[in-house]
C-alpha cells in the first residue's frame, strides 16, 4: 500500500506488494481489508486531479492524476484545499494513522486508479489541478467492479470541463450496486455542489469493454 500520496525526487516510498513498474498493485489491498476478502472496486481519476477517498471511522485514501505531485509541501497542499487542517506534522501523522482499509492506489499518466476491497460506503473529492500551458482538460470518474478480465458491473461519467479549483464527488458502495450513482461538480470550492449528473452503465460493448464509449 502507498503511504504517501506523491512522489520523492529520490525514493518513492511504499510498503507491501508493487509491481515491477513501482505501481501499487489490488494484491495488497485485499490483504489488508479486515472484513473478508472480495473482488476489489475500482475507482479511476481521469484528468489532472488530487483527490480523496473517504470511508468510515475518518479513513481516507489520497492519490492523484496527471503530472506527479512531489515533495510534502506540494501534497500539503493541496490536502488543506481539500479541508484537511492541521500543521504539517500533524498532517502527516494523519496520512499514517488514518489509511483507509483495503484501499491501495495506482498512479498512471493521464489517470490513476483507487481500488477498494472492503464493503462500505465512500466519498470520492477530487481537486482540479493546473494543467501545463493552463489549458482545461475533460475530467471524470470511472467505477467497475471487478479485474479484468473478470468485470461484472461499470459505471462512467460524461467529461466534465472544469476550471482549476473545481471539486467532482461522488459517493458510492463497494461493491457497486445495480444503481447508477449520481455525481456532482463544485465550481467555486464553497462546498455546495452547482451541478449534478448520473453515472452511465457499463458502455455499448460492456462488460468485453469496461470503460465507457
Amino acid at each position: 500500500m502507498r503511504l504517501l500520496p506523491f512522489a520523492l525526487p529520490v525514493v518513492v516510498l511504499m510498503v507491501g506488494v508493487t509491481s515491477p513498474g513501482g505501481l501499487a498493485t489490488p494484491r495488497a489491498a485485499a490483504a489488508d481489508c479486515q472484513r473478508g476478502h472480495m473482488s476489489a472496486t475500482t475507482l479511476t481519476i481521469d484528468g489532472n486531479f488530487y483527490a480523496v477517498v473517504r470511508g468510515e471511522h475518518g479513513r481516507f485514501a489520497v492519490g492523484y492524476s496527471g503530472p506527479p505531485v512531489v515533495g510534502f509541501q506540494q501534497s500539503f497542499r493541496l490536502m488543506r484545499k481539500l479541508g484537511f487542517g492541521g500543521t504539517d506534522a500533524e498532517l502527516l501523522h494523519q496520512l499514517v494513522a488514518k489509511q483507509l482499509p483495503g484501499s491501495d492506489f495506482a498512479d498512471g499518466s493521464g489517470s490513476s486508479d483507487f481500488f477498494l476491497s472492503c464493503p462500505g460506503t465512500y466519498t470520492a473529492t477530487a481537486l482540479v489541478r493546473p494543467e501545463t500551458g493552463g489549458g482545461i482538460t475533460g475530467s471524470r470518474f470511472w467505477l467497475r467492479q471487478g479485474l479484468r478480465p473478470h468485470v461484472t458491473r461499470a459505471f462512467c461519467m460524461p467529461a466534465q470541463w472544469l476550471p482549476v479549483g473545481a471539486r467532482l464527488e461522488v459517493t458510492f458502495q463497494v461493491p457497486l450496486t445495480a444503481k447508477a450513482p449520481v455525481f456532482s461538480v463544485d465550481w467555486n470550492a464553497d462546498g455546495k455542489p452547482d451541478s449534478l449528473g448520473p453515472f452511465d452503465p457499463g458502455g455499448a460493448r460492456f462488460p468485453l469493454v469496461d470503460r465507457c464509449e
